[in-house]
């Protein structure tokens, strides 16, 4: 096989890898708004920035891992040892790649190029990393590795990317793990204000009228989807909650919208096992200028909205 249809294969695999990733956190986010449980958003407050970094980040690396694919299983087939490296190889296409990233910067520096710009940023990417590809080639180790060997390293390498994937290490950890109902109930409070406030007090009516754990003594969030998007036109929520009465204890899950125009809506769930027992909502409700965690959580989202949203970065 040639290097050049080699260098190609090998960019087209990484591209292929990209669209892949690209969709797969897509799609979720467009279907509904709270459908994207993705691990790393838990226990924070976050703006759509981060988002926006999370998905380029993912994309770059579905990128880097098609290429590293690509390029195991051409070493590990080939007849000439020589033929290609995995390691080598990858990294050689992604720091051309990176290099045709800061070229078009400096060109957008001295034209305006309007849409256009989100084009020539694939081309140039997927241009320099055929370059980088293509250039690695010249240039691979020269002490022959048996086939063995070499098979033997895909098959771990593999093992290795399925096991960050399917463990979510170390997107997960959680950091009320190990705490009292007390000090988890104060992290919440601390680090969703007033909304978590008033998300408890949705569901503690809806959960005490229907007599699901009889006497409902606490509610304290335990590990699971807890966090704040912070928008300029409001905030998405999503909370886990163990609520636990004299019968038994539940784990549910919150779900609410707070815009700017001052209004609610909720919607939650009760579970067993990842069993839905119950669910409530969607539901609308306005604000209540009376009611103290309406207030708190409206001055608390004024707070967030200029920390997160419209915080102006400072040298």
């Amino acid at each position: 096989m040639s290097k050049n249809k080699i260098s190609l294969i090998v960019t087209a695999s990484g591209f292929a890898f990209a669209i892949l990733i690209f969709l797969l956190l897509y799609f979720p986010l467009a279907e509904y708004r709270f459908a994207a449980n993705w691990p790393f958003l838990n226990y924070q407050v976050f703006s759509p920035t981060i988002i926006v970094k999370f998905v380029a980040a993912a994309v770059i690396f579905g990128f880097l891992f098609g290429v590293f694919i690509m390029c195991g299983i051409i070493w590990s087939r080939a007849e000439q040892e020589k033929a290609l490296s995995p390691i080598f190889t990858p990294l050689m296409t992604m720091l051309s790649a990176t290099i045709g990233e800061f070229a078009l910067g400096l060109i957008a520096s001295k034209f305006v190029l309007g849409n256009i710009i989100v084009i020539l940023r694939v081309i140039f990417f997927l241009a320099f990393a055929f370059i980088g590809a293509r250039l690695s080639l010249r240039y691979q180790p020269k002490k022959p590795t048996s086939r063995v060997v070499r098979q033997l390293y895909i098959v771990t390498s593999a093992m290795f990317f399925v096991f960050i994937f399917a463990s979510n290490i170390p997107l997960t950890l959680s950091p009320i793990s190990g705490l009292s109902y007390g000090e988890k109930q104060q992290w919440a409070e601390q680090s969703f204000g007033s909304f978590y406030s008033k998300a408890n007090q949705y569901l503690s009516e809806r959960i005490t009228a229907e007599d699901i754990v009889g006497k409902l003594k606490l509610i304290a969030p335990t590990n699971g989807a807890n966090r704040l998007l912070v928008m300029p036109n409001g905030v998405l929520g999503t909370l886990t909650v163990e609520s636990i009465g004299e019968k038994s204890q539940v784990t549910c899950v919150v779900n609410f919208i707070y815009t700017a125009e001052q209004s609610w809506e909720f919607s939650a769930k009760v579970l067993d096992n990842n069993n839905i027992l119950k669910e409530w909502g969607p539901e609308k409700t306005s604000f209540d200028p009376e009611n103290l965690y309406d207030q708190h959580s409206a001055e608390f989202y004024l707070a967030l909205r200029d920390e997160k949203v419209n915080a102006i970065p400072t040298n």
